[in-house]
């Protein structure tokens, strides 16, 4: 800040001292002494004004710059914005990018919804776990995929690394994919093989790991090898379900095994039989069988043509299997498939039933049916833990061609699986007399009951009146009904959705009105 004493101005004399060619008057004797007032004697000068002059006093050593307005405020720095400002606008940068980042992931960023990730089933056929192999030579890895979109490829990974793959350009008509790929393993150890599909989309997914034991070739193989039924199965001149069932081999029954067909569905016993592979639970690797074809029938001989005459086409006494629908039901606990004769021949007794499709695996189970001709029946089975997502399953009746039927081309058939969804459960909340009619509350308890047509109908020894209303219920919701009373005495409420009834309750009617819902 300026210095607030006035500085001497320059040249002013000071007393006291004497300046050079300066030289003090001589003093004036005009009869006064010395400092003494009188009349017309100059005014002496003083520090201060004299008090009540009129004239503005002038300090001749004050500072020409005070008159000026000094604002200390205006040299202060600005004021700094406070840090709850800055936090408050990068949290609204925050919501605001999360925000535009959730609207991408629900939109897909192109205005439709984002795209459901497909479902998978990849499976290994073959080889199965703990079989042994040969090292130094080709194993043949049997690959079956289905998906709820296209597939593209499908990879044989070892040891986490890909070693064969094959491209699909087409859709199967059954919508199952299938390939045979394969590899070499190098040294004796265990290998892990998982199987791995691709769709479309880029999306993925594999299969439960095999694990396959890579042993050295055996010089002088085993000539036999023997292996346990675990389902009745037929054994057949040949290998294939078109060669006549010789016999029936039953579960647990111990066999012989002297040869494979080339895809290895099919083992060759030692009676010269032939049987599905899927039967029968070896006790050693089946690669260690040798090959073998079926015999070739002989030629029948040429015989003369006899003119034809017409006789009726016999009829085959035997049934005719086909599956013609799969449901989930009891919130995914239960997998009812539902499977049909077509022939006009009834069958009654053991019936297996195959699953494919599920990431738990297959399950087959045997059923005892009773199943007439040009009929139908439902076989459950029971999932544990239930399955609550969709699926696309194949479900196979008698997969080991145990029975015989007209037709086995018709056995499998692929069902696509909605999600369980809880059915309506709907039952009588109260029932009371009222002025000649009974008064039936009915309420769903369980999932959702679409419109519907619902009767509640009231019995008294033999005697019945009804009403009847299209109605639609929500769960826990209800519904009133008035329905005149048929009589006094001991009466049944019923009530019907459709023509299936779903409740029941008693009452009494008469004086004194009791209700008791059905037990």
């Amino acid at each position: 800040m300026p210095s607030r004493e006035r500085p001497h101005p320059q040249d002013e004399p000071v007393i006291g001292i004497n300046y050079p060619g300066y030289d003090e008057p001589e003093p004036v004797d005009n009869g006064f002494e010395a400092n003494e007032p009188h009349i017309g004697a100059p005014e002496p000068e003083t520090d201060d004004a004299p008090i009540g002059a009129d004239e503005e006093w002038i300090d001749e050593y004050e500072d020409p710059y005070d008159d000026y307005y000094y604002d200390d405020e205006y040299y202060e720095s600005t004021p700094a914005r406070q840090p709850l400002f800055y936090i408050i606008i990068g949290l609204a940068v925050v919501l605001g990018a999360l925000l535009v980042f959730l609207v991408f992931q629900f939109v897909g960023g192109n205005g439709e919804p984002a795209p459901v990730d497909p479902t998978f089933n990849v499976t290994i056929d073959e080889p199965r776990e703990n079989d042994r192999v040969n090292i130094d030579s080709d194993i043949d890895v049997r690959i079956r995929a289905n998906a709820t979109e296209p597939i593209v490829r499908l990879q044989l990974h070892v040891d986490g690394e890909m070693v064969d793959e094959e491209q699909f350009l087409e859709e199967p008509p059954d919508g199952i994919y299938s390939a045979t790929l394969q590899f070499r393993p190098s040294e004796t150890r265990n290998y892990t093989l998982t199987a791995h599909a691709i769709s479309e989309s880029g999306a993925s997914a594999e299969s439960e790991p095999v694990t396959v034991v890579a042993v050295e070739a055996i010089d002088d193989p085993p000539e036999t090898i023997t292996g346990q039924v675990i389902t009745n199965v037929n054994a057949r001149e040949g290998p294939g379900d078109e060669y006549e069932a010789v016999r029936t081999l039953t579960s647990g029954e111990t066999v012989t095994i002297v040869g494979r067909s080339a895809d290895s569905e099919w083992l060759l016993l030692d009676d010269g039989t032939w049987v599905r592979r899927a039967a029968i639970q070896p006790s050693e690797s089946i690669e260690l069988l040798p090959v073998r074809e079926p015999t070739p029938e002989p030629e029948p001989t040429p015989t003369p043509e006899e003119e034809e005459t017409p006789t009726p086409t016999p009829v085959v006494d035997a049934p005719d299997f086909m599956p013609t629908n799969a449901t989930l039901d009891g919130n995914g606990s239960i997998l009812r498939v539902t499977v049909a004769n077509l022939s006009s021949t009834g069958y009654e007794g053991p019936l297996v039933v195959r699953v494919t499709g599920f990431e738990r695996g297959p399950i087959e189970q045997v059923f005892g049916v009773n199943i007439p001709g040009n009929s139908a029946a439902a076989v459950e089975f029971n999932l544990s833990p239930a399955h609550t997502d969709g699926a696309t399953i194949q479900a196979i009746v008698d997969p080991d061609g145990a029975i015989e039927e007209l037709s086995d081309d018709n056995n499998t058939a692929t069902f696509v699986l909605a999600p369980p969804v809880e059915p309506p459960v709907i039952v009588i909340a109260s029932a009371s007399e009222q002025n000649g009619n009974v008064q039936v509350v009915i309420q769903n308890t369980g999932g959702q009951l679409e419109s519907s047509e619902v009767t509640v109908r009231v019995e008294i020894n033999g005697t019945s009146t009804e009403r009847r209303e299209t109605i639609a219920l929500a769960k826990d919701q209800t519904h009133s009904f008035s329905v005149p009373a048929p009589g006094t005495g001991q009466a049944e409420v019923k009530v019907y959705v459709g023509n299936q009834q779903v409740d029941s309750a008693a009452i009494t009617i008469g004086t004194e009105s009791s209700f008791a819902p059905a037990n």
